[in-house]
């Protein structure tokens, strides 16, 4: 009976190693998609700032983030307002990257990115927040 039971525990202990080494490559995959040859990945944000024009309803948010080497490049920027949450700009901005490898200069490039999102309404005082890449940080406008 003592060795089913440790037969059984070992078995038991196998898959949840198993089901844990699973998940966790998983995650990586959650933030490393491949596609067409590249693998695409989130900018790495260092600041965010934000202009928002009473004139023309265009509000632009500078995006301050960094490519780790030469060999990524900007991929794709999207944009989305969460009135739910209040007012939320949302953006994420990813880089890609060849699965070959190939060589590559080996230096951090530090970047500015304008996002101009039309028809984003505000009042003349409130609070804004700005989330890029999961990096959030609030803005106040005063009249």
């Amino acid at each position: 009976m003592r060795l089913f039971f440790s037969f059984f525990f070992s078995v038991v202990l196998l898959v949840l190693l198993i089901s844990i080494v699973g998940c966790s490559r998983d995650e990586l995959t959650l933030d490393e998609a491949g596609i067409e040859g590249f693998i695409v990945r989130e900018l790495l944000i260092n600041d965010i700032g934000i202009n928002i024009s009473k004139n023309t309803h265009v509000t632009t948010v500078w995006v301050y983030g960094s490519i780790l080497d030469g060999c990524q490049s900007l991929h794709e920027t999207q944009h989305w307002i969460d009135w739910a949450e209040g007012s939320t700009i949302n953006i994420r901005i990813t880089t890609k990257e060849s699965v070959t490898p190939h060589e590559c200069a080996s230096e951090a490039v530090n970047l500015l990115i304008p996002v101009h999102i039309r028809a984003f309404f505000y009042t003349d005082t409130g609070r804004y927040k700005v989330i890029v890449n999961g990096v959030e940080k609030e803005f106040r406008t005063d009249s």
